[in-house]
């Protein structure tokens, strides 16, 4: 295992879109935004230490490509001395990837004049792991365990 993970997402939003949507989801995964370069596309961003390490770093970079956006992300244990991070960064890429797709998703489905077409039911709460259920309206989620309120 390594102390870091990366990988390159893909978007179909405006960047006007995209940025905003990324902090959005940076926001409901739990990590704190220390810099957001909407101009050049760069967000830097921190999680803060759990029970499974001492935190980690988020770097991401927004480029155009073929079709859309595409978001490299990588996740970097904060403790340089990590050896082994056992899956938590590539935790953090999943969550973030969930979340702007959800969020994705919603934006795309609103500008069309539909509801959101992607399912909430098996998504995990990025708090506890736990269900999440789909609000009446769709514009949200909320775990059916620890009862954490997300907004697409």
């Amino acid at each position: 295992m390594t102390s870091s993970s990366r990988k390159i997402l893909t978007v179909n939003l405006s960047f006007d879109q995209v940025m905003p949507a990324l902090e959005r989801a940076l926001g409901n995964i739990g990590a704190n935004i220390s810099e957001s370069d909407r101009t050049n596309g760069r967000i830097k961003a921190k999680i803060g230490t759990s029970v499974w390490s001492w935190g980690e770093n988020i770097i991401i970079i927004v480029t155009r490509s073929q079709s859309g956006y595409s978001v490299d992300v990588e996740s970097k244990s904060a403790l340089s001395t990590t050896v082994a991070d056992w899956g938590k960064n590539e935790t953090n890429i999943q969550k973030l990837a969930r979340e702007l797709s959800l969020i994705e998703d919603k934006l795309l489905s609103t500008s069309r004049g539909n509801m959101p077409s992607k399912a909430f039911h098996n998504l995990e709460c990025p708090n506890c792991g736990g269900q999440l259920e789909l609000s009446p309206d769709g514009l949200s989620s909320k775990c059916q365990y620890c009862r954490r309120k997300l907004v697409a």
